[in-house]
């Protein structure tokens, strides 16, 4: 069974500083990529496990302003998820609309400015 350890990644320069106080270890690596393969052996010798025992969570910790740029993105990315999630069912209540005023599947792509095939996708799903 294989134990979790908490890895904190932070940049100094050209490096990135790797921590663990679960069980005490620090090392350095130039790639996040290379984080846990760097961890996991030191923490594997530390906790007394073998190395396929040992999952490493790599947190990586950055300056507060840029902490604020990625929580704004994160808001800007679920309000985007959120605005394709309506605006593909008002596609497909429109598709159902105009469908049933009798207009062709081409006719319906050319007013929503889709192809013909996206039309049929939104009123199969509908």
């Amino acid at each position: 069974m294989s134990q979790t350890f908490v890895v904190e990644a932070t940049r100094s320069r050209r490096w990135w500083v790797l921590e663990c106080t679960e069980a005490p270890s620090v090392s350095q690596c130039r790639t996040l990529a290379e984080a846990a393969d760097e961890m996991r052996p030191l923490i594997a010798d530390r906790a007394g496990l073998a190395e396929d025992e040992v999952e490493i969570d790599v947190r990586v910790i950055v300056p507060e302003v840029i902490q604020g740029a990625l929580s704004e993105v994160e808001r800007l990315r679920e309000e985007s998820r959120r605005a394709n999630a309506e605006a593909a069912a008002r596609s497909r209540q429109v598709v159902a609309e105009l469908r049933a005023e009798g207009l062709t599947l081409d006719d319906i792509g050319r007013i929503l400015g889709v192809s013909k095939g996206r039309v049929s996708q939104l009123a199969n799903a509908s």
